[in-house]
């Protein structure tokens, strides 16, 4: 486990420190507008292709954030700005908003490896190398500033490619039956 020190220091000290709190403050609303451009595409196109990827997004997404809550709930992990009086709002103030839930997993980890599995295994070659490199830089920023362990990010993407696998299978198992009652394109 890093000790608040060793994160106190990486925050202070690395090569660039407003990238990485850009990227742990916007994550959130950057993959959330991602996702609603996906279901635009969707009401313009209207097939199963563009239909896959913000569907099987949005299924992982509502299984992923009960099982997160859950485990955090479980695990009760303080978050690193929580013990030995370490504060992530060192350097440029805020890096981001402390919050007051439990730290492993990573919501933020869980939510964007559902979009990294997602588009491992939907998108083309292109976007899901994108998407991979984002859910990475997500995770490696969260621990910079100070709110996660590295621990609670890799079990945060280790519970969200689940969730996103969990999603996939359902979405294959429930589609047909969808556009048996419902009037989807196939």
């Amino acid at each position: 486990m890093i000790s608040a020190e060793t994160i106190g220091f990486i925050v202070n000290n690395t090569f660039l420190p407003g990238f990485w709190t850009m990227i742990a403050r916007y994550s959130q609303e950057a993959f959330a507008f991602l996702l609603a451009v996906l279901w635009l595409r969707w009401l313009y196109v209207r097939n199963h292709e563009t239909w896959k990827i913000p569907a099987v997004v949005t299924l992982g997404q509502l299984i992923s954030y009960p099982a997160s809550e859950l485990l955090q709930n479980i695990f009760q992990r303080l978050r690193p700005y929580h013990t030995a009086e370490f504060t992530p709002l060192t350097g440029a103030e805020p890096y981001v908003s402390p919050s007051e839930d439990y730290s492993l997993p990573s919501n933020h980890a869980v939510a964007t490896a559902v979009f990294a599995y997602v588009f491992y295994r939907y998108g083309n070659q292109y976007t899901k190398w994108i998407v991979i490199l984002l859910t990475v830089l997500v995770g490696i920023s969260r621990v910079i500033v100070g709110v996660h362990y590295p621990l609670d990010i890799v079990t945060g993407w280790f519970v969200g490619g689940a969730c996103g696998i969990l999603a996939a299978y359902l979405e294959e198992k429930l589609y047909p039956r969808l556009t048996s009652i419902l009037p989807f394109p196939t």
